[in-house]
């Protein structure tokens, strides 16, 4: 049976926006944008959901939603993600990423919709009903919680889940300017290097280590970083041509979660999710990253 993963985290949109310039403008000497081809996608923690399904995981994705402003039906978004429990709220608005491309796929530039603040007291009991629905049916095997700063991942939300499942194994993606005390304590932190020395700035080093029993830092082509029980050991990333780093971070997290679930060693399943990240970052737009593509990935550099 597939290993059962909930995910707790902020429901996105990732736009995109194709065309083309040929001419400049006759009111002010700036180019003028074509659109030929709007898309969106399910992004945030919807897209980790799809990653943590290619890695060959069962998962259960609980977050809420605004729909205000959205071209695409978030239900229609979230079909490709598995089980789903989105908690949608008209007077909220789900933040939106819009890529905008111009000709020979290069990006231009990205634009995004305002951030709402934490979601509403009703929201929170909607999502612990729920919770409580499907543990009574099969409880989680892990949680992730992946904090992209829209206000769902609260410090209500967090107590809940430390309550109601201690035992299961939290991994968290934290949000730079989020109090850490909403977290609690946590056994997983997936953070970037940036994200990393902004915590550091806020919080002693010691202090981040008792917020997690392992931190897990990537840093693009530099190595990852892992530091355990006081203790610190890197993994080097797989050399890939970087086309568009969008999702990387959810590829990373979904096949770390992935990895541990699998009882690998933690070195192996941090070495794991970097080929995964590296994946990622091959392909144009926020792409999911086959669980066959990683292994075949591995296998060239013989780790599997």
């Amino acid at each position: 049976m597939k290993k059962r993963v909930w995910v707790v985290g902020d429901l996105l949109i990732d736009r995109y926006l194709e065309g083309y310039t040929d001419h400049l403008c006759s009111e002010a000497p700036f180019p003028i944008y074509t659109i030929t081809n709007v898309h969106d996608q399910a992004g945030g923690a919807w897209n980790l959901a799809l990653n943590l399904e290619a890695a060959g995981l069962d998962v259960f994705t609980l977050g809420v939603a605004g729909t205000e402003g959205i071209i695409t039906p978030v239900q229609d978004l979230a079909f490709p993600c598995g089980n789903v429990f989105t908690v949608l709220d008209s007077k909220r608005r789900t933040q939106v990423k819009t890529r905008v491309f111009a000709q020979y796929s290069t990006q231009v530039f990205r634009y995004d919709t305002p951030k709402d603040g934490l979601i509403s007291s009703d929201a929170v009991a909607a999502l612990e009903g729920a919770m409580q629905s499907v543990a009574e049916r099969r409880p989680p095997d892990a949680i992730v919680l992946q904090d992209y700063g829209c206000g769902v991942v609260t410090s209500e939300v967090r107590r809940l889940l430390s309550t109601s499942y201690a035992s299961v194994p939290v991994f968290l993606g934290p949000y730079p300017t989020t109090d850490f005390g909403a977290y609690g304590s946590v056994d997983f932190m997936k953070c970037n290097t940036l994200e990393w020395r902004a915590f550091a700035r806020e919080m002693k080093p010691r202090d981040l280590r008792d917020i997690a029993s392992i931190c897990v830092v990537t840093g693009g082509a530099d190595p990852v970083l892992v530091y355990q029980d006081r203790e610190r050991f890197s993994v080097p990333p797989p050399v890939r041509e970087v086309v568009d780093p969008c999702g990387a971070g959810d590829a990373f997290m979904a096949y770390l979660v992935a990895g541990v679930l699998d009882r690998l060693q933690l070195r192996e399943a941090v070495d794991l999710a970097a080929h995964a990240g590296a994946g990622a970052v091959s392909h144009r737009g926020v792409y999911v990253v086959p669980r066959a593509e990683v292994e075949a990935a591995l296998m060239e550099t013989g780790k599997n």
